[in-house]
């Protein structure tokens, strides 16, 4: 059964400061919360419906508080229009940021990425290309956002976010340790002409405004993905998920 008491806490999950504070967010879907399962995240409630209890009764942990409720009852206290079977809350996990562990691999750094949607994308690419590690300003969208959540999938067990007011710190010390540091923009040098390092942080700016000024004087190399289009109207740019896709396959094409 779900009290007024449990549908205003799960409400209150849709805003960033309470997820803090309560230390969860909240993951809705019979393929994601599965997913889940088989991560490293602690799953602290399921509110669930008998079906889908009974056909995941040997995944749950003991650990995780069970809450079978009703199709009507999940209605209520999803975010979906058409809820999947099941509704977990989810322990917010604390990376620790190990600047050493960070020397050799691809790493990405995200500056102020504003769309939801777009961060979950990044994180679900990162996971595809093996990279484990993403840097984020401060102000960069929660990874931890119903809409993030859903467009990365379980990728986001997966995928450290390690948020900073700072991003530009983080940048200049990872320099000093000997990697390489490549920005996305509109100016820089062919990337499909460009010999590449593994060994690098990769940059990608905001979708509107592009990388900070400061960001980009720490860069060791500008790229831009080139525009084949023939047409006088064309494209002006590419959405900033589909840039890092493409960036993430050159990279590990070197």
């Amino acid at each position: 059964m779900i009290s007024k008491a449990d549908l205003k806490f799960i409400r209150s999950l849709t805003q960033r400061k309470h997820r803090q504070e309560a230390g969860v967010f909240v993951a809705e879907g019979a393929k994601l919360v599965e997913d889940l399962l088989r991560s490293r995240l602690e799953l602290k409630t399921i509110f669930a419906v008998q079906d889908w209890l009974a056909e995941n009764a040997p995944k749950l942990r003991a650990t995780t508080e069970i809450r079978k409720i009703t199709e009507a009852e999940l209605d209520r206290i999803s975010e979906l229009k058409s809820p999947g079977q099941v509704l977990a809350l989810v322990r917010l996990p604390s990376p620790t940021l190990d600047l050493d562990r960070l020397k050799m691999p691809l790493v990405l750094g995200l500056d102020d990425i504003q769309d939801a949607g777009n961060l979950g994308t990044i994180l679900r690419l990162c996971d595809w290309f093996g990279i484990e590690d993403v840097l984020a300003t401060g102000n960069t969208a929660d990874c931890w956002s119903a809409k993030a959540v859903r467009a990365a999938m379980g990728s986001i067990a997966r995928v450290n976010v390690h948020y900073s007011n700072d991003l530009a710190g983080i940048v200049r010390d990872l320099k000093q340790r000997g990697k390489q540091i490549y920005a996305s923009t509109l100016q820089g040098d062919n990337i499909y002409q460009t010999r590449l390092d593994r060994n690098a942080l990769l940059l990608l700016g905001n979708e509107g405004h592009g990388l900070s000024d400061e960001l980009a004087r720490l860069c060791t190399r500008h790229l831009r993905i080139p525009n084949f289009s023939t047409h006088t109207h064309k494209a002006e740019s590419l959405n900033v998920a589909t840039a890092a896709s493409i960036f993430c396959s050159e990279f590990q094409r070197a």
